[in-house]
């Protein structure tokens, strides 16, 4: 039996733009009889993909707003999926790809996760040659054997684009061989290797989901653990500092009971994670946040953090895998940046608590707790609150489906708060021999070397319980 069946699951969804493209769908005498003289119909058709495309843009306007019930109405407007379903959609309406693939995400957004496959599988349906990041997300949805299919369709679109982007920098480094260059083209030079590093990294990523099945759904098959490891070794090929694939390197190490292997690769993605957030800070000028004549300083801080290229979904399961190899203190700063970007995720205070405990600092890790618990009775109660839910386009969600639904939160939020009350006893009990002034350097002295068992068997439940 293969060793990698005991992991968990890890969802990654990318969001996906996509082309946009017109057909009609009147017969040839139709068209004869009713069209416009041609460069009236050319018009036409030129104003229709303006209406489409700006009626598109304030969608994803509304989107970076969260306004998502304006965006699921505008979407559903004549101007662009009208009433429309997901079934009915026919050749005729590639042209709406970008629409559909909007509702995917707003519905998503709301947790229609039903309705948001059918919409993706629509568009992928019709457009299967499209784009990269849609077959991503749709494999993210679809799970199993056929989200494998979907990855590779995603890998193959993604290959394409960098063999793109290889020839234009060939055509470019032939036009310096000849002394050739016009005005500007050093510059798109630097471009396209900035566009070749990021497909590169695009790749990886998906090698990376692909590896991530063979550790979840599809662990049984024959041949499972190999086919993770070469792939793996593909995503890391493709881009060796890509955090994405040096975490799941390490939780597959971490799984085959090979610790020292997967505390040297959790190291790299750790020192990556700290790059990245370096760089993303760098670029929005917060070196510069003493200015006199800054007005908000909290606005670069928060700029920055919308420029950081990795997920906050990926930081936390980075922070928990470190938390489980023993790496407490790297752990726990990269806990705090998470609670100073968002503090309203109940796992990430969770793991605080954990983490601030393994390290001897048990006052932090009770304000960590009772930060946890508000979270959980504010969820609790908006669960009690939330009734039957929302009903989907075609009132597709079953009141049982929702009703199992709404008993799993119950469990997890059960499940949580039995851990907390667990850690709370703990952390009192330290407390009451941890001094007034205990300076936290003092507190954390040695810690580092504390059994990676300790940090585990305090937090059991705090990654799982809400993990979705």
């Amino acid at each position: 039996m293969s060793s990698i069946k005991s992991a968990s699951k890890k969802k990654r969804v990318p969001v996906a733009r996509q082309q946009r493209r017109a057909n009609g769908s009147a017969t040839a005498a139709e068209a004869a009889s009713a069209a416009p003289a041609p460069a009236a119909h050319a018009y036409a058709q030129e104003e229709d993909t303006e209406q489409l495309a700006a009626a598109l843009e304030s969608v994803e306007e509304l989107l970076e707003q969260s306004d998502l019930g304006a965006a699921e109405r505008l979407l559903r407007s004549p101007a662009l999926l009208g009433r429309l379903r997901a079934a009915d959609i026919q050749q005729q309406h590639k042209h709406l790809v970008p629409a559909m693939e909007l509702m995917a995400q707003v519905l998503m957004e709301k947790s229609r996760t039903k309705e948001a496959f059918a919409w993706l599988r629509a568009s992928c349906m019709l457009e299967p040659d499209g784009g990269a990041e849609r077959w991503m997300y749709y494999g993210q949805l679809i799970g199993g054997h056929d989200a494998l299919q979907a990855f590779k369709n995603g890998i193959g679109c993604m290959l394409k684009t960098r063999g793109s982007i290889i020839e234009k920098q060939a055509a470019a480094r032939q036009r310096e061989l000849t002394n050739a260059f016009t005005m500007g083209e050093h510059e798109g030079e630097q471009v396209l290797a900035q566009q070749l590093q990021a497909i590169d990294k695009q790749i990886s990523s998906g090698y990376t989901s692909m590896a991530e099945l063979y550790v979840t759904d599809c662990c049984d098959d024959d041949g499972a653990e190999r086919e993770c490891e070469k792939l793996l070794q593909l995503a890391l090929t493709s881009c060796p500092d890509n955090p994405d694939a040096l975490y799941a390197s390490a939780n597959l190490r971490t799984i085959q009971g090979r610790v020292d292997d997967a505390t040297e690769l959790m190291t790299r993605c750790l020192s990556v994670l700290a790059a990245c957030r370096a760089r993303s800070i760098e670029s929005m000028g917060v070196l510069a946040l003493g200015a006199p004549d800054q007005q908000d300083p909290d606005a670069p801080v928060q700029a920055a953090i919308n420029l950081y290229d990795v997920s906050y979904e990926l930081r936390v399961a980075c922070a928990k895998l470190a938390l489980e190899l023993g790496q407490l203190k790297p752990a726990y700063t990269l806990l705090e940046q998470l609670l100073e970007e968002d503090d309203r995720v109940i796992e990430v205070s969770h793991l605080a608590a954990v983490c601030a405990h393994s390290l001897g600092d048990f006052r932090a890790g009770l304000a960590h707790i009772e930060r946890a618990s508000e979270l959980l009775d504010t969820e609790e109660s908006d669960a009690m609150m939330g009734g039957g839910g929302e009903d989907g386009e075609d009132g597709e969600e079953p009141a049982d489906e929702d009703e199992a639904q709404q008993a799993a939160q119950a469990e997890e939020i059960a499940t949580t708060k039995r851990a907390l009350a667990e850690l709370r006893a703990l952390c009192i009990e330290g407390a009451k021999t941890q001094p007034e002034e205990e300076d936290d350097e003092e507190a954390a002295d040695g810690a580092d070397e504390a059994p990676a068992a300790a940090a585990s068997a305090a937090g059991s439940g705090a990654g799982d319980a809400m993990a979705e």
